[in-house]
């Protein structure tokens, strides 16, 4: 969404987490008395002043707001299309669900649900589910809904995890303060004494928390959850050879589990500072954030008759398709996941038939389109042109650059 500032703003006025300075608006959640700063700054400042701390790599800016003179913390944002966020966390307003909105029984450590974020079962055992669910909080559509099946007795953990902060971004908090902050609250039924909070800093290069190096513990804590929203915050120091860093929620069950034992997640924010920020996302739209999370992973939901790609047949039992991403990913994808092979169909020269076989072409993907290859059907003409159409509303192709 768009940010609004007052027309006719005076210095020192502040909005939306940003500070006038008498020219413009800049980014600003802390105040700062001159005498505490060390070192100290320049004296007899104007306003709008800037100032470089080299001690610590902090940013000020000087303004009076006819009461007050002194200088201000302007931190150093994220910046996605012009627009200035302190949220490091992608997709922290759950509003981006590319995969489906509910999954039973994660099958592995990495199974993911809302885009960027991962559950799992300590052990793998059975008896958890994550679903989107309607908030209600005022600007934040969704939440996460983290839950253990109605009777199930395992005292098994149940965990979301933010994924990785990957390292072009992550080294921006190096050596710096941060603060967590998430609005959470708990079912009827929940069974567990509080959810558990981690954000843990890592010493690789855009590894998944499952193979992770160096890991340091930022934050650790626990917020004692009720049944209406509220808003926690937690604050730690990041080591300064930190390179990459993650979250995780969690709770331990007891007892047997009621039909509401779980809790709900949303408004996930990891900022600089010591001090907890209006929520805002990582991007200034919804759109954006699609965006941001199509970096790392893209699906194509195909409603009947609708065309993933074109292509030629290579071969007479199946052809070649090229696809272009909505956004550049991360890297060239690794792997795609696709739904029943009958739900397409390879047409070309006046055939049409089911593939049974589907996979990325070796060595020819990049961050910017993909070349799939369909085989199994028969009858195809070599050089014909060729393209993969859907039969069924359920059918999709999903490319994966995640961490």
């Amino acid at each position: 969404m768009a940010i609004d500032f007052p027309a006719s703003p005076t210095i020192g006025q502040q909005s939306n987490g940003f500070v006038f300075d008498g020219t413009k608006w800049k980014v600003s959640t802390t105040s700062t008395a001159p005498s505490s700063i060390s070192p100290t700054p320049p004296t007899n400042p104007t306003i709008g002043d800037l100032w470089f701390n080299s001690t610590d790599g902090t940013m000020y800016f000087y303004y009076n707001d006819g009461n007050t003179s002194q200088w201000v913390e302007s931190r150093a944002p994220i910046v996605a299309n012009g627009y200035y966020s302190p949220n490091y966390i992608i997709n922290g307003g759950m509003d981006i669900w590319q995969r489906g909105t509910s999954f039973a029984n994660p099958s592995n450590v990495t199974t993911f649900t809302a885009d960027r974020y991962f559950h799992y079962r300590s052990n793998l055992v059975t008896g958890q589910t994550t679903s989107r669910q309607s908030s209600g909080l005022p600007g934040i559509q969704y939440c996460a809904r983290v839950q253990r099946a109605s009777g199930n007795t395992s005292a098994e953990t149940l965990n979301l995890l933010a994924n990785t902060i990957e390292t072009a971004n992550a080294v921006l908090l190096a050596g710096k303060t941060v603060t967590l902050s998430f609005y959470a609250r708990a079912g009827a039924n929940f069974s567990g004494s509080f959810l558990a909070v981690s954000t843990t800093s890592g010493t690789g290069v855009d590894q998944n928390p499952f193979s992770w190096t160096g890991g340091t513990t930022v934050i650790g804590s626990s917020a004692t959850l009720t049944t209406s929203w509220q808003r926690y915050t937690f604050t730690g120091t990041v080591p300064s050879n930190s390179t990459e860093l993650y979250t995780n929620f969690y709770y331990t069950p007891s007892g047997t589990a009621g039909a509401a034992d779980y809790y709900e997640i949303t408004g996930v924010q990891l900022e600089e500072g010591s001090a907890a920020t209006t929520f805002r996302r990582n991007a200034n739209s919804v759109q954006g954030e699609l965006a941001a999370c199509q970096r790392y992973y893209t699906r194509y939901s195909l409603p009947v008759g609708a065309i993933l790609g074109t292509g030629h047949c290579y071969f007479n039992t199946g052809a070649y398709i090229g696809v272009h991403y909505p956004t550049e990913m991360r890297s060239a994808p690794a792997a795609i996941d696709y739904s029943t092979l009958s739900y397409f169909n390879v047409y070309s020269g006046g055939i049409n038939r089911v593939p049974t076989t589907i996979g990325l072409a070796s060595g020819s993907s990049s961050t910017k389109t993909a070349l799939i290859g369909f085989a199994g059907a028969t009858g195809f003409t070599v050089g014909y042109g060729a393209w993969l159409e859907s039969n069924n509303a359920g059918a999709y192709v999903g490319f994966s650059a995640e961490l």
